[in-house]
């Protein structure tokens, strides 16, 4: 996960622009399930012209990652700010339908998830990029990456909180994921983490209040 070092007007612009979204229809059919899904247009008509109003863009790339070839997506901010997540591209077959049918999954994905589109739907459109002629394992869907909300939510407790109790919190993560490079902000912290975070300022602040 890579991202500026300051995402302060990013996540301001982001929090205006996810309360002028619409919440994606589900017009798409997944035969197999016979349920609906909010495909990747669906997605982007939801929320581009919020995000467009606010000055913030989502730019998609594929290239490696230590080795592993994938999906970047970036969500941009006029400031220069901006923060990047990384999907690995694992058709499971080696022809171009299977693997455009799986780099629009991870598009539609990456998107929502950086952009916080709400959509409803089943994830059933992961039928298209799967290889249905032996058993799949069931996977789970949802990241154990934490979203842009829940960062942003992590900033905005810690604004009346000294820098010092700041950084340390962010050096504390760092050595708890063994990271050879102390982590700058918050993005793209795992689920456990968080919950370690958040019952850290939860106790501070009700410290502070005499509870």
């Amino acid at each position: 996960m890579y991202c500026t070092e300051n995402l302060n007007e990013l996540f301001a612009a982001l929090s205006k622009a996810q309360a002028q979204m619409r919440v994606a229809r589900e017009d798409s059919n997944n035969p197999f399930h016979k349920s609906s899904y909010a495909d990747l247009k669906s997605v982007v008509d939801a929320s581009r012209p919020a995000l467009c109003a606010n000055g913030l863009a989502v730019l998609f790339r594929m290239g490696y990652q230590d080795g592993v070839y994938g999906l970047f997506a970036r969500l941009a901010h006029i400031s220069g700010q901006w923060l990047e997540s990384f999907a690995p591209i694992r058709p499971a077959k080696d022809d171009i339908q299977s693997l455009g049918a799986y780099i629009t999954y991870l598009k539609r994905y990456t998107y929502g998830a950086l952009v916080g589109v709400v959509t409803g739907d089943e994830d059933d459109d992961g039928e298209k990029a799967m290889d249905r002629s032996k058993p799949q394992k069931t996977q789970p869907i949802v990241s154990d990456i934490i979203s842009t909300q829940e960062s942003a939510e992590i900033e905005n407790l810690l604004l009346d909180e000294d820098a010092q109790y700041r950084k340390d919190l962010l050096s504390y993560v760092s050595t708890f994921l063994k990271l050879e490079k102390p982590l700058e902000n918050f993005y793209g912290i795992n689920r456990q983490c968080y919950k370690m975070v958040m019952t850290s300022i939860s106790k501070r602040k009700a410290e502070r209040n005499g509870h």
